[in-house]
């Protein structure tokens, strides 16, 4: 397409932020051409068997569609091919799989001449090598064919089945295999239009979008079972811009040939926004997202585009810059367009004074008024833990008083403490000080002036953490009936096999409901990890045979949690709500949770969230390396919470008490309880 198209504005620099939304409107302008527009027709017609009737049609109608085309005004010129296929050449059946009879030219007797050679022939099966002609016609400018640079190219495809695909390098000499997708790639990239002519016959009801079916065993043999679906014409039609035709008759042929020649030449069928490059997933939306179309070329044409800009990149550390475009697309070629540039701005990573509950105001002197007279001398505030005064504030040992006051982020119901240590690095003697004043260090009851080298911030109760919503919980059972080996699922788990080593064992299931339960939520237990494959949901209730319920058994890989809409039914099963209320969860690991220098994962983990008599049940007893205790959903920040473990099942033998944390290594001092752990309460 030679019409010059503008395009408001004309470039994009933006900057969008996480979650930041803009909307445009682009505005595209395509004026009437002057131009009389250059065009390229190549005739490309099945001449096996069952196209007789077909051909001999367009040979009689040859002269009227070239004539007709031209007398458009357009500069236009004809090659003429036919295609078979394979095996060729074979005596009796076809001398070739592909011929390129006649140059692009404007000659009509040289291009009638070619076509009035069309001759059937008989072949091996039904679908027929027209993804090899393609292959060949799909060339640059100046080769073979004869395609103009500078000239609208159309193939008018003409056939009665599906294509072969693959066609592979054993059968073509060539190497590479030719598919649908290989053949579509390349007309897209030379910018050919294909106009499909799909007639049908006895063996192919559908043309050129037949199923690509009684494929012979030579064709097998050689390369493989066939790969091709049913809609070939059409998808390869539509994706290079162009239109397939279906149920073309050999009477219609020469008419409908002519008419879609005039409208490509005449008209703009379509002219769509297409946001491309690394600016694409960007765009949330382009309205209108068909476009417009048909449009005259005889006319100016300004339409408008609504275009939503969606930051869809998290900020780091440093800027990051994103280039692409907005493409107009005519007819499936990019016409015109606009660069398009994105900057997502670095993140300011926070600094150490982001948070500042409390602000210590160290005093060389006193800082009140005194009878000795002058100021309080040199002064120091602090708003976090400092491990050494004397670099670099040439500090140490020369406090006489101090303040403790509230900061930006103080919070009156945080029990705040700070611990003022004799020597750097917070050791040897300590003094700690809740917020207030203190306006001399060196007498009772404090006497402790001039003996401050390091100081160590409490910053108060931290707030509690984010807890994940826990709508259903399920205990699953690696034999049927609710024996053997079990494990407990709080969460969604992406992999059963590091989880818990517990890929492929549910036989059974009980589903209770959670704390955030509501009406239609359940557990999918998926055969593939990471959530993906087949898959069975179940609702609140007991399943003691998923092979004969669900014919699930021992399929289980990874779970998650479906949370429905608070409408549904409401099942009722024994036991229902006994995890109604989790204010705690226990994680218990095979080894360490966190890396260590040994390498390998935290192996078997098991998450519990009440008493447990005997963790034999779960294949976890004496096997506890690391843990952690973290708030469930019923979690209550004014609680003192403290879980027991046990030597011994039934809560008996030497005991462990934890408050809520992280416990990385049970092994090591002061707990010194690493694999001994049989129950916990």
């Amino acid at each position: 397409m030679s019409t010059p198209i503008q395009v408001s504005p004309p470039t994009n620099d933006l900057t969008l932020s996480k979650d930041q939304t803009l909307a445009e409107v682009v505005k595209v302008t395509i004026p009437k051409s002057g131009i009389v527009p250059k065009v390229d027709v190549y005739f490309l017609s099945d001449t096996t068997g069952s196209m007789g009737s077909a051909i001999a049609s367009v040979q009689r109608g040859m002269v009227d569609i070239v004539n007709q085309t031209q007398a458009l005004g357009s500069d236009v010129q004809f090659g003429v091919g036919n295609y078979k296929d394979f095996p060729a050449p074979e005596p009796n059946r076809h001398p070739f799989v592909f011929e390129h009879q006649c140059n692009l030219t404007a000659n009509i007797a040289d291009v009638k001449a070619a076509v009035d050679t069309w001759k059937t022939t008989p072949g091996l099966d039904v679908p027929e090598a027209q993804f090899y002609a393609l292959d060949r016609v799909a060339e640059p400018p100046g080769g073979n064919i004869g395609w103009r640079a500078d000239a609208q190219r159309i193939i008018v495809w003409i056939g009665d089945a599906g294509g072969h695909d693959p066609i592979c390098k054993a059968i073509s000499s060539l190497d590479y295999n030719i598919t649908e997708k290989s053949v579509t790639d390349k007309l897209v990239a030379e910018k050919i239009t294909v106009l499909a002519m799909s007639l049908r016959s006895s063996g192919a009801l559908y043309g050129l979008d037949h199923p690509i079916e009684g494929v012979s065993s030579w064709f097998r043999s050689n390369c493989g079972n066939p790969l091709g679906e049913a809609g070939q014409g059409t998808r390869i039609a539509n994706k290079t811009g162009g239109i397939l035709i279906q149920g073309v008759s050999p009477e219609t042929a020469v008419e409908r040939i002519i008419a879609e020649l005039a409208a490509q030449i005449t008209t703009i069928r379509n002219v769509r926004l297409v946001a491309s490059g690394a600016t694409e997933p960007f765009v949330q939306a382009i309205a209108p997202a068909a476009g417009y179309g048909p449009l005259s070329r005889d006319q100016d044409h300004e339409i408008s585009f609504d275009v939503s800009w969606l930051g869809n990149v998290a900020a780091a550390t440093d800027t990051q810059v994103f280039n692409g475009s907005l493409d107009v697309v005519a007819d499936g070629q990019i016409v015109g367009g606009k660069t398009v540039k994105i900057t997502v701005p670095a993140i300011i990573p926070p600094g150490p004074y982001e948070h500042i509950p409390l602000i210590v105001e160290l005093y060389e002197h006193w800082f009140t008024s005194n009878s000795l007279g002058g100021g309080p001398g040199r002064r120091l505030l602090l708003s976090q833990d400092t491990p050494n005064l004397a670099t670099p504030y040439v500090m140490n040992n020369l406090t006489t008083s101090l303040k403790i006051r509230p900061g930006p982020n103080f919070d009156p119901n945080a029990d705040y403490e700070v611990s003022f240590y004799r020597d750097p690095n917070y050791i040897s003697s300590q003094l700690v000080l809740t917020p207030g004043e203190y306006p001399d260090l060196n007498t009772g009851p404090i006497r402790f002036g001039d003996a401050i080298s390091s100081v160590k911030f409490n910053q108060g109760v931290p707030p509690a953490p984010a807890v994940s919503p826990i709508p259903v919980v399920a205990e699953l059972y690696d034999r049927v009936n609710y024996a053997g080996r079990k494990l407990i699922i709080f969460e969604d788990v992406d992999n059963l096999t590091t989880y818990s080593a517990y890929n492929n064992l549910t036989s059974s299931v009980k589903v209770f409901k959670g704390p955030n339960y509501k009406p239609g939520d359940k557990i999918r237990l998926y055969d593939t990890f990471n959530g993906s494959g087949d898959y069975i949901d179940l609702e609140p209730g007991e399943y003691p045979d998923l092979q004969q319920s669900h014919t699930f058994g021992n399929k289980t890989s990874s779970t998650k949690f479906i949370i429905g809409d608070g409408t549904g039914s409401e099942p009722v099963s024994p036991g229902s709500m006994e995890y109604a209320h989790i204010p705690l969860i226990v994680e218990l690991y095979e080894h360490w949770f966190t890396n260590n220098s040994l390498g390998g994962g935290p192996g078997r983990r098991l998450l519990l969230s009440q008493d447990t008599p005997e963790l034999a049940t779960y294949l976890m007893n004496n096997l506890t390396t690391s843990l952690k205790i973290r708030p469930g959903p019923n979690f209550d920040p004014n609680a003192d919470y403290e879980v027991s473990f046990y030597r011994d099942p039934n809560y008996i033998g030497s005991q462990l008490v934890l408050t809520p944390g992280e416990y990385p290594d049970l092994n090591t001092g002061p707990i010194w309880f690493g694999d001994l752990i049989s129950s916990d309460g």
